[in-house]
Order: structure tokens, then sequence, then C-alpha cells
């Protein structure tokens, strides 16, 4: 694993260096340990569609850990089924975001979210930057990889990926350990946010998929 972590890097920063594509390979799951990489080309972005594909297979939790939450219309789509079929789907991300704009357009998913049962969790005790995703008890990823567009579609990026128990276990223990350091958001409190930061939400709708 760490000889194929080292190897990713070596080829994205050659391809940061040179402008030549890299050539990654889909993520092998006979592995205990996969690694999933993200390169801004066509059939090149593996990280999106495994999420969205354990997304759709949960029945009984979902916990993602972002700095910058701001999902496509698909991704956003199928948590949100997810939480009307009865999964506890909990989104932890800063109280207050490094970039003003981009905080704005997390939060213009909260109401939303909080109407299909999403839980919008704010770490308080300092900026968190730490990307995991936690499935159930049967998958779950560590990397680079935030929670968005940019991640997904746009840089280069990598994670690593595992059903080994004793992974995921402790990748869900330390988000619930998060969550004791944060302040989920009430719908009901939210809806009494300034009207100033309803509107900057809905100007930041358009720029969605860039970020």
């Amino acid at each position: 694993t760490a000889r194929a972590l080292q190897s990713n890097f070596e080829r994205m920063w050659t391809a940061v260096i040179t402008g030549r594509r890299p050539q990654f390979v889909k993520p092998n799951f006979e592995r205990m340990f996969s690694i999933l990489t993200s390169a801004p080309w066509p059939r090149q972005r593996f990280i999106r569609p495994v999420i969205l594909e354990y997304i759709h297979r949960a029945t009984q939790c979902i916990y993602i850990t972002t700095p910058y939450f701001i999902p496509d219309l698909r991704l956003f789509q199928a948590l949100r089924r997810a939480a009307r079929r009865g999964v506890d789907v909990r989104v932890l991300i800063p109280a207050t975001s490094d970039h003003k704009f981009v905080q704005r357009a997390a939060e213009s998913y909260f109401s939303v979210c909080l109407r299909s049962g999403i839980r919008i969790i704010r770490y308080t005790k300092r900026f968190i930057h730490a990307k995991t995703f936690s499935i159930d008890d049967q998958w779950a990823s560590v990397g680079s990889c935030n929670f968005d567009s940019a991640g997904f579609l746009y840089t280069h990026e990598t994670n690593i990926a595992s059903t080994q128990t004793e992974f995921v276990r402790t990748l869900r223990e330390q988000f619930l350990a998060d969550c004791r350091h944060s302040r989920a958001v009430s719908l009901a409190v939210w809806r009494r946010r300034p009207m100033s930061h309803k509107i900057i939400e809905l100007l930041t709708w358009p720029f969605h998929r860039f970020f």
C-alpha cells in the first residue's frame, strides 16, 4: 500500500510538472486495501463512482468528514435517498471555513439536508481538515479528496479504502469522537439565519460545479 501511494504521488507530480496525462488503474477490490485515485481527465476519476456505489448500498450509516461539502446533484440525491430509507447520514464539517464563499456554498445545502433527514454537524474545536467516509460496518476511506466537485473532477487526489473490520471501526470511532467536539445544526434555528446569508447562499449555486 505504501509503495502504491508513492507510485501514485510520483505519477501525479510528473503530470503536474510535464503536463502529460498520467495513467491510473481502476481500484483492485480483491485486496484488503485499495488505492482510489482521481485525476482531471475522463476515465481517470475513480473516487467518486466508488463512493456513489457504496452510498447506494448503505443500509445503516453514512458518516462523512470533509472541510468542504459541495456535492454534485447526483451525489446529493443519493445521500437524500439514503436518509429517506432510514440510513443514519451525518456530515461533519468545520464550524467556520477558511473560505467564506465556500462556507456559504456548503450552507446552501443545509435546509434541504435537514428536511431530508441528513444531519449536519459542525466541528467547533478547531478547523477540521480530515476527509473520511465510513459506510455501515463494511467500508471506509480516508485521503485527500473533499466531498466536492473540485476533488472529484478537477484535481489530483488519492484515497485509501478498505473493508477491513478494524480500519472501518477506527474511522467510524474517530468520526464519533469528533462529533463530541461539535454541535448539530437545528432546522428551526437554521431557518432564522440572517437574510444576507440566504442571499449569498443563492448566489453560490451557479458556482457549485467549480468548487
